[in-house]
């Protein structure tokens, strides 16, 4: 059964920023969380965060630079973990970014072609950064051009955060509703989000 949003929101398909709209959630990802995130990259160069939690060594993080690498880190020491890409071959498509408890990303593009790293846990993460930052990195660089259509925590099998895109009704404001701690969540940038069509669960 699909949970629904609270009658004051309009659930959407998507929220979208140009780069300078973000969101800001107080949440320490801490170890065996897993992430399901389903995002759409449409950026030719550059280097973009999808999302990043903590400044040090042990960071979790997803970048796309240009068009055809990604790196990913999960509470590892030294580089991160490299997938690459032909040109445009995640740009301009929906892709959807797994993480599982031991530091696997798998993806999914566009339901078909699957990509592969590994970046093994090795320790809490570190630095002053606690804070959760979706569509940019907790430095506060590397902004995302693109599309959210959905970011979900879970640990040993609970949802920590389950994040849907949607608007206030009262005002247009346009953000993502999280269903665990029942708390909207509006952009804490500058610019303002689009959002995609309207969704209407039965």
């Amino acid at each position: 059964m699909e949970l629904r949003l609270p009658s004051e929101y309009q659930e959407v398909e998507y929220i979208e920023t140009s780069g300078s709209a973000y969101l800001t959630i107080p949440y320490t990802v801490v170890r065996y969380d897993t992430f399901d995130v389903t995002a759409f990259y449409n950026r030719a160069s550059g280097a973009y965060v999808l999302f990043s939690c903590g400044t040090g060594n042990y960071q979790v993080i997803i970048l796309i630079q240009n068009r055809d690498s990604l790196y990913f880190k999960y509470f590892a020491t030294g580089a991160a973990a490299k997938i690459t890409f032909s040109n445009d071959e995640l740009r301009g498509k929906i892709a959807n970014y797994h993480i599982d408890k031991n530091g696997m990303l798998t993806m999914t593009i566009e339901g078909e072609t699957q990509r592969y790293a590994e970046s093994k846990y090795i320790s809490d993460i570190d630095g002053n950064e606690k804070r959760l930052f979706i569509l940019r990195r907790a430095n506060g660089a590397n902004n995302f051009v693109g599309r959210l259509y959905k970011f979900v925590v879970s640990n040993n099998n609970a949802k920590k955060l389950n994040l849907v895109p949607c608007y206030r009704k009262s005002d247009g404001e346009i953000g993502m509703y999280d269903t665990v701690s029942k708390t909207f969540y509006t952009n804490a940038g500058t610019g303002i989000f689009l959002k995609g069509a309207d969704i209407t669960r039965y």
